[in-house]
């Protein structure tokens, strides 16, 4: 019942006129997706995104190669030389805050 519940209001929350949205509303949309194809999941794990994250990635990068190590700061693209602005929200109030980028 609970489990209907909570996909009930994020179903109703995603159908609602586009908010911005704050990256808590994202984990709790992907938590409830990670739910409908896996009953067993039980939250997502820092430390896994984090080996995510410094893991070399078909070759010799890692996200961390061009976003740094840092969240907090901007970042430069190793081929462009773009600057890419910090992931962390509260250093980029623009990042995860709409569904398209994510």
């Amino acid at each position: 019942m609970r489990k209907k519940l909570f996909v009930g209001v994020i179903s109703l929350a995603m159908a609602l006129p586009a908010m911005a949205e704050q990256p808590q509303d994202f984990l709790a949309t992907f938590a409830a997706e990670a739910r409908q194809d896996n009953p067993a999941f039980a939250g997502f794990e820092a430390g896994r995104g984090r080996r995510l994250f410094h893991a070399p990635q078909g070759g010799d990068w890692s996200c961390s190669t061009c976003h740094t190590d840092n969240p907090a700061s901007s970042g430069q693209h190793t081929v462009t030389q773009k600057t890419i602005e910090p992931l962390a929200p509260s250093a980029n109030p623009e990042r995860f805050s709409n569904r398209a980028k994510v």
